[in-house]
């Protein structure tokens, strides 16, 4: 079976129980290559920008997860190399110790309540960067 140029997934969620499982998806289910070898071995890199992303008016904080470091180019983007390949927990993991260390947006004037939440996409888009995984803070709207 040849492999998918477009999966991608996306979740907007809270907790670490869903993002366990995005994370999964993004990683453990990524489609294999056409000769069946799997495209993300883990996270190898990433790259924190404070506002990469808007929401609205908002510059919202984004983590980027790549799949392999290229020692020539990511230090010239700012892609610094995690000392091992992390996965699955590992991942989770960074991912919620970096939300914690991150101011959120301000928070949303809805009819109702909000907690602190998270958007994660998992796509390739970039060939040539090997950025598999974006995350950004996100407030989930709990309305009456």
């Amino acid at each position: 079976m040849k492999a998918m140029d477009n999966f991608r997934v996306e979740v907007r969620s809270t907790g670490r129980v869903d993002l366990e499982r995005a994370v999964a998806l993004a990683t453990e289910w990524y489609p294999n290559d056409n000769e069946g070898n799997p495209h993300i071995q883990g996270a190898a890199a990433w790259k924190a920008e404070p506002s990469a992303a808007r929401q609205g008016d908002v510059c919202v904080p984004t983590l980027t997860l790549y799949s392999i470091f290229n020692n020539k180019e990511d230090p010239k983007k700012g892609v610094s190399q995690f000392p091992v390949v992390l996965k699955g927990d590992a991942i989770v993991a960074t991912i919620l110790d970096w939300l914690e260390s991150i101011d959120y947006p301000e928070e949303p004037d809805i009819d109702g309540s909000c907690s602190k939440g998270w958007h994660l996409v998992a796509e390739m888009t970039d060939w040539w960067s090997y950025a598999f995984l974006t995350i950004r803070p996100e407030w989930a709207h709990h309305h009456k």
